[in-house]
């Protein structure tokens, strides 16, 4: 999101570019989602990628510390979850779920 948010500044990729880079790569791994600070845009934009990679039938690899309901709640922007709802619904239709409780390796 930071990359898109530096193209409208024009110092760099182009906005187009770097939504077609994250939309058309053979495989995109986003770590820790839900973790990001939510807004408005921040929402339509992943869901954009989401959606165009879902259409596509390509790959993601998703990691995320939050069940499917938590996920929802926490990618939701005001009174509207229905975004959230259909982003994680299309995740759940083209991802697999690996659920992994290992214990925390910083804590050792």
């Amino acid at each position: 999101m930071e990359k898109l948010k530096e193209s409208y500044s024009k110092n760099g990729l182009d906005y187009y570019e770097i939504i077609k880079l994250y939309c058309e790569c053979d495989l995109l791994i986003i770590d820790d989602l839900g973790k990001e600070r939510l807004s408005e845009w921040v929402l339509e934009k992943l869901f954009q990628i989401i959606n165009s990679r879902y259409e596509n039938m390509l790959p993601i690899i998703i990691t995320t510390n939050y069940t499917e309901q938590e996920l929802v709640k926490r990618l939701s922007f005001g009174n509207d979850g229905k975004t959230a709802e259909s982003l994680v619904s299309r995740l759940n239709e083209i991802c697999l779920e690996i659920d992994t409780n290992f214990q925390d390796y910083r804590k050792k």
